[in-house]
């Protein structure tokens, strides 16, 4: 196989360069990639390992004309097998910039825009609109959860296949190796993992917290990541909480592995790393309800399993709440991991083009 997968990726923090970061760890054998990504100082993102299969390229300016031509010139230049868009404005630009019917076109959403809560009902119609109709140049819709790809089949129709290549966490398992330390009676120690933005919701982590200090449970909470711009002012919500800023994946899983439960407070996703990371730390874990998790058990969610780990703090049976709930994550992400991911890899980045045709008819509805 020889095969030069073109990523095309807008932002160097947060879960969508990991994420791209693990697709390019996990890809099959004679898979060569080049990332056209933010640059500072001329350096890859932190997500990224540096390897001799992996070129990077500078996206340089997200301005609409700039963008389009830096596309264009990168595929003509480098003459990719596939071109691989990762989250909404890449996969928006690719497929303006490109013909799918000259280069396979592959599009990984990592939530689709048309989500975002914070946008107006009008805003997130038209940008579904506009989803499917550049669905007719898309070889591909790649989604990375299970509720991510049963929205890409209903929004994906006009495109030639929907396929399911499952986010994987983006540090070794370690469960078991370290423990948290809690002691029933000592301040509970509560995280969360991203960047620091509106999708990610400090306010309902906020909320959250107040939640369990009202029950009378101690709290020490910890935002682990920063905002994209380092001298961004944090929002309210994170008043009186540490926010570590971005750190070493190292020290990501440190942080992790100290953590008594982990909260994953986001209002739209696509299937979130940082939960698959946490689950690698062996913490327990509640997330918001939202459609990300398809299928989840309520009481893996902060609005259905809340009371009953407030109840098992309280009354001295965290340990056994944990271990609950570990087990009822282990059933629910057993597909997500790196034997799954490169077995979805090989299907969509297949050695010729019949290849890959054939991988996207397998995941049509």
């Amino acid at each position: 196989m020889n095969v030069l997968v073109l990523h095309i990726v807008d932002r160097s923090s947060g879960g969508v360069p990991v994420a791209a970061a693990t697709y390019i760890a996990n890809s099959p054998p004679g898979v060569r990639h080049a990332v056209c990504v933010p640059l500072r100082a001329g350096e890859p993102p932190a997500a990224f390992d540096a390897s001799d299969d992996v070129e990077f390229f500078d996206l340089g300016s997200t301005s609409p004309v700039r963008y389009w031509r830096r596309v264009r010139a990168l595929a003509r230049t480098l003459r990719p097998s596939i071109v691989h868009a990762h989250s909404s404005v890449p996969g928006v630009v690719t497929r303006v910039s490109l013909s799918s019917r000259r280069v396979p076109i592959i599009y990984s959403p990592h939530g689709f825009a048309f989500e975002r809560t914070t946008s107006s009902t009008m805003s997130r119609f038209a940008v579904r609109a506009i989803e499917t109709l550049l669905g007719l140049n898309t070889t591909l819709i790649a989604a990375c959860g299970r509720g991510e790809l049963s929205v890409a089949r209903r929004v994906g129709r006009f495109a030639r296949g929907v396929d399911w290549v499952p986010n994987t966490a983006s540090i070794d398992n370690f469960a078991g190796r370290y423990s948290s330390g809690f002691d029933d009676g000592a301040a509970v120690r509560v995280s969360m993992l991203g960047r620091v933005s509106p999708q990610k919701d400090p306010a309902y982590f906020r909320t959250t917290i107040d939640r369990m200090r009202r029950y009378g449970v101690a709290v020490e909470a910890t935002w682990i990541g920063g905002s994209e711009a380092p001298d961004e002012p944090l929002p309210a919500a994170l008043s009186g909480i540490v926010v570590s800023g971005w750190l070493a994946r190292n020290d990501v899983a440190k942080a992790l592995a100290a953590t008594d439960l982990y909260v994953h407070s986001a209002a739209w996703e696509g299937f979130p790393i940082a939960v698959l990371d946490a689950h690698s730390a062996g913490c327990a874990i509640l997330v918001r309800n939202i459609s990300a998790f398809e299928g989840i058990d309520p009481l893996l969610t902060v609005e259905g399993g809340l009371d009953l780990f407030l109840e098992a703090v309280g009354g001295g049976a965290y340990l056994q709440w944990a271990q609950d709930n570990r087990s009822r994550w282990d059933e629910y992400v057993r597909e997500q991991d790196v034997d799954h991911q490169r077995a979805a890899l090989t299907r969509i980045w297949g050695p010729s083009g019949s290849d890959r045709e054939r991988g996207a008819r397998s995941g049509e509805a």
